[in-house]
């Protein structure tokens, strides 16, 4: 059973950035986003994520353009990009900001405060090598039903799972110019831009 989320973010968050645990996988089912979250042995951590990066990473994962970021903390682009993809990295997840999980944007709302009514279930597994966390969330991409087509809903659903346009195409057996038309068109019906700002949306809708 999914419950509120509460503190399971201000819980997970400082172990994940202090090396204290790492996502070993992540992914989705028919009807949610997960991950397993697994503790690190002691002395095997990996140093702790500066405040700088780590609020650049926030930052985009909030919805901030890398430009945007860029400016504000007097730095580059590419500087930027680096240090969103080495926390993401550090956390334990081999992605480039393009295909972030939308699990972890959802995380960071819940922990700014700045998402809907999130559900949440995290549960623990105990093994012989230790235990392991899993924390899922529904989908919240299924909640747009109502407000778009069967073909605009399947290829958002495609896109929230990191999947590239030409993989998209090649699921739906189309070509990838038809996927970014249906992309285009949902992301006019909500108002929003790129698949973070989608992530962002649904993260706060939720």
């Amino acid at each position: 059973m999914f419950t509120q989320a509460s503190s399971y973010a201000s819980t997970l968050w400082p172990e994940l950035l202090a090396g204290e645990a790492t996502i070993v996988d992540s992914g989705v089912t028919a009807t949610s986003h997960y991950f397993h979250i697994a503790r690190r042995a002691r002395g095997r951590g990996l140093d702790k994520l500066s405040r700088r990066r780590v609020e650049r990473l926030e930052r985009v994962l909030l919805g901030q353009s890398q430009k945007v970021v860029a400016d504000e903390t007097r730095c580059s682009i590419s500087t930027v990009a680096s240090d969103v993809g080495g926390c993401l990295r550090a956390l334990g997840l081999e992605r480039k900001c393009s295909n972030v999980p939308a699990l972890l944007v959802l995380m960071l709302h819940v922990l700014h405060g700045k998402a809907g009514r999130c559900e949440v279930r995290l549960q623990s597994q105990h093994r012989e090598d230790g235990e392991l966390r899993v924390l899922e969330s529904p989908r919240p991409e299924l909640a747009l039903s109502d407000r778009l087509s069967e073909g605009e809903l399947e290829v958002t659903a495609a896109l929230v799972e990191g999947k590239s346009y030409r993989d998209i195409a090649r699921q739906r057996q189309t070509s990838p110019r038809t996927v970014a038309n249906q992309i285009g068109n949902v992301y006019r019906k909500l108002g929003v831009s790129g698949r973070l700002g989608l992530l962002c949306y649904l993260a706060s809708a939720s």
